[in-house]
């Protein structure tokens, strides 16, 4: 199987120097990120670990509270992004474009590989596909029209490890 390039960045060194707000309201959305995986994946348990009653009851209280905290920390990123979006808006500029541009380099890094493999669509066409609405995600909150982007970590894995690894220096 043809497996495509991966982004081998530290773009943050070409992008901006992350400040105290820009790493602040990163955690912020990672913390969103984080518990919508908790809550998701104590679903799949539900689901699929075939749990008794007390279990079953148990997991769902969890993933209730995951979803809680994730609706929170949400409430909290949008009231944080509107009082920067009235005082400081280069600091959300900043935010979004160091996003943008990682989002644009893999973009650059998957056009040209063959979109079918074998009958199939490859790892690479998928990875550009979820690069590009990654891409139109991060655009939407640069003008103001959401406030949270998902980050595919199955597909974006390298991604997910840049802007983690953002928040784990500071």
């Amino acid at each position: 199987m043809h497996r495509s390039p991966r982004y081998q960045g530290n773009l943050s060194m070409n992008l901006v120097v992350p400040t105290t707000e820009i790493i602040k309201i990163e955690k912020l959305r990672q913390q969103i990120e984080a518990f919508r995986w908790w809550a998701g994946s104590t679903g799949d348990y539900i689901d699929h670990g075939h749990p008794d009653a007390q279990d079953e009851r148990e997991a769902y209280d969890r993933m209730g509270e995951y979803a809680n905290q994730s609706a929170l920390s949400l409430a909290q990123l949008h009231e944080q992004l509107t009082v920067l979006r009235s005082t400081h808006p280069e600091i959300i500029e900043a935010w979004c474009q160091y996003h943008i541009k990682i989002c644009v380099h893999i973009i650059d890094e998957e056009r040209g590989f063959e979109p079918y493999q074998d009958g199939r669509i490859s790892d690479g066409a998928v990875r550009l596909y979820v690069a590009q609405e990654t891409l139109g995600e991060w655009e939407k909150v640069l003008r103001g029209e959401q406030d949270f982007v998902s980050i595919n970590s199955a597909f974006l894995e390298d991604y997910w490890n840049e802007v983690s690894a953002l928040v784990k220096e500071t």
